[in-house]
């Protein structure tokens, strides 16, 4: 069962003191924060569950969320003008959680533009990031021991490595208050240390546009993929999804 009161001790210790409620299993963390805030809830809020019945990624697809082997939350948190876009607090959060998971487990996991980890060529955790009415909430899930059959076994992995499922989404979250904070300067820096896309051929896909082929060549200050086209152009992506080979990243 999950301990809310140790949650909100590591938080404290970390500087970032904040609310957190923990449930066995929910539908969904960032549903229930969504609640919370038409209720009025304090802000910043830290919602975390052991499972959850309905959890979504990007495009509304689906996340699997088993009970108990692994770790899903969410943090809510009131928007400033500087949010020009979820992009950026999305980049913020992969290093944050990057970085919680290195120092819990001592495993050092990659990050594909935008939203994802990956450990050994697999993704162990999704990132989901959405404004709601003046706040922004960021949903993380984390596998930890979870086993994966099937197509999805070829995609998606676990850390291996058990630990505290409180102080993984803690010092994820409170890594992301740092950051908004303005506590965490060379976040870009460390982004661009850990990525796994960098100098790599891609595919972008978009909702608007066919796929496109293009080399991912920076990261921008506001956490845009900059890629060189094939014609020899260059874009900055913000929004939609890139592939790569993984072959290419192990």
């Amino acid at each position: 069962m999950l301990d809310a009161i140790l949650a909100a001790k590591i938080m404290e210790r970390e500087g970032c003191p904040c609310p957190v409620a923990a449930y066995d299993t929910i539908d969904s963390t960032n549903l229930e924060l969504k609640r919370r805030i038409a209720a009025g809830c304090a802000l910043p809020q830290l919602v975390i569950a052991d499972g959850q019945t309905a959890g979504r990624g990007r495009l509304g697809r689906c996340f699997e969320s088993p009970d108990g082997s692994g770790v899903y939350f969410s943090l809510a948190f009131r928007a400033d003008g500087s949010l020009e876009n979820t992009t950026l607090v999305t980049t913020a959060a992969a290093v944050a959680v990057r970085e919680a998971i290195e120092r819990e487990t001592g495993l050092s996991c990659g990050i594909k533009w935008v939203n994802d980890l990956y450990l050994g060529g697999k993704k162990v955790c999704g990132i989901l990031a959405e404004a709601v009415g003046g706040c922004v909430i960021v949903g993380i899930g984390i596998n930890i021991t979870t086993e994966f059959s099937g197509e999805l076994s070829e995609k998606a992995a676990s850390l291996g490595k058990e630990c505290s499922h409180e102080a993984l989404a803690a010092l994820s979250c409170a890594g992301i208050l740092r950051f908004l904070a303005g506590k965490m300067p060379d976040m870009i820096e460390k982004y661009r240390a850990h990525s796994i896309v960098l100098g790599k051929e891609i595919t972008y896909f978009s909702a608007s546009e066919p796929p496109k082929r293009a080399r991912a060549r920076d990261i921008d200050s506001r956490g845009g993929l900059i890629v060189e086209l094939n014609d020899g152009g260059e874009e900055t992506l913000r929004t939609g999804e890139i592939s790569i080979r993984m072959e290419d990243y192990k």
